[in-house]
């Protein structure tokens, strides 16, 4: 899979400003059926290997609170970190609709690609989990019950 890279100079001509994340988009993700019949097309097109994995090295997509990372010109002292907060399909990509992540970096809501979350290559400029929220709620719960 290929990560797209979107200047901040360039996204007024590409997402006009109605279409930005809102709090409405907080906690809101796209069914996974969804997720499924739009790999699939993407595989019947030859957009993507027979053998591509939609999840990546993941199991599903990433839940509400999950932590990424991903370093701004593959510069380890540069990092970018955001946290997810849904999913949505954004249209205009090459005449078709694409998964993104509804993501708050700073404080802001913002968009990162869905795909680039989910690369299974060891670039560094591609988002990486930090920190899963279920596993991370899952483990609290069992160490509070625990004591």
């Amino acid at each position: 899979m290929y990560s797209i890279i979107i200047e901040e100079r360039d996204l007024p001509t590409i997402i006009e400003e109605r279409d930005l994340p809102t709090t409405a988009d907080i906690g809101r993700f796209i069914p996974e059926s969804e997720l499924l019949e739009w790999h699939a097309n993407l595989v019947k097109k030859n957009v993507v290997p027979k053998d591509d994995n939609l999840f990546g090295p993941y199991q599903t997509q990433h839940s509400e609170g999950s932590e990424l990372v991903a370093y701004f010109n593959a510069d380890q002292n540069k990092p970018l970190r955001c946290e997810i907060k849904g999913s949505k399909w954004r249209t205009g990509f090459a005449g078709g609709k694409q998964p993104v992540y509804v993501v708050s970096r700073n404080g802001d809501l913002a968009e990162i690609l869905w795909i680039s979350a989910h690369e299974d290559e060891e670039d560094i400029t591609t988002w990486k989990v930090v920190q899963d929220w279920m596993v991370y709620s899952r483990l609290s719960s069992i160490m509070q019950s625990q004591q």
